[in-house]
Parts: structure tokens; C-alpha cells; sequence
């Protein structure tokens, strides 16, 4: 599958302004946790969104995913799950499509 990254995709929701991430090679632990495999990431990737500093603290995935954007859903979402230091998340959404070269 190919992943393309649709912005602005939760309009009821604050969209990510003035952000910007820092993603870096890190150790991970691979876990089924029987609804989802989920990568749980180590510290040092971060985004920065409005000021706030979040660090990555997983990946998982949804399939389908649970977001229909213009009335289309997708195979599979992933989901880059960011922490604040006060327990706040952000969350970015990654959808996937199915393509001929699959």
C-alpha cells in the first residue's frame, strides 16, 4: 500500500497550525495487543504544534481506518500517537491506498 497524508482531515477539531516534527531513528517494541499492532516508540521524536512539544509515543494502525474524508474511506489508517509532558496527546493520521502496484 501507499501512504498519502491528507491534511485538515477532522474539521470539527483544531486543525495542526505552526507545527513542525522531528523524527529520529529510535528502538521500538512491537506489540499485538489483539485489536491493533501497535510500535511503541523510545524518546526523542517530537513534534511541536502551537508551541507545545509532544514526543512520539506510538504507532498503530486501523483497518479500515475510522475517518471517512469526502465520503471515501480508506484501507488502513495509521495513526502517530504524541504525548505531552501534562498526558495531553496529539495525534497525526496517515492514510493508506490500495494501488495497482500493490
Amino acid at each position: 500500500m501507499c501512504s498519502r497524508l491528507l491534511t485538515s482531515v477532522k474539521p470539527m477539531r483544531d486543525p495542526m497550525v505552526r507545527s513542525h516534527s522531528s523524527f529520529k531513528l529510535l528502538p521500538l517494541e512491537v506489540l499485538n495487543n489483539g485489536h491493533t499492532v501497535q510500535l511503541n516508540i523510545g524518546n526523542g521524536s517530537r513534534m511541536v504544534n502551537r508551541g507545545q512539544t509532544l514526543e512520539l509515543s506510538q504507532v498503530h494502525f486501523h483497518t479500515p481506518n475510522k475517518q471517512v474524508v469526502n465520503g471515501n474511506r480508506f484501507p488502513m489508517e495509521a495513526h502517530l500517537v504524541h504525548k505531552r509532558t501534562d498526558g495531553a496527546l496529539g495525534l497525526i493520521g496517515v492514510f493508506f491506498e490500495k494501488k495497482a502496484e500493490n
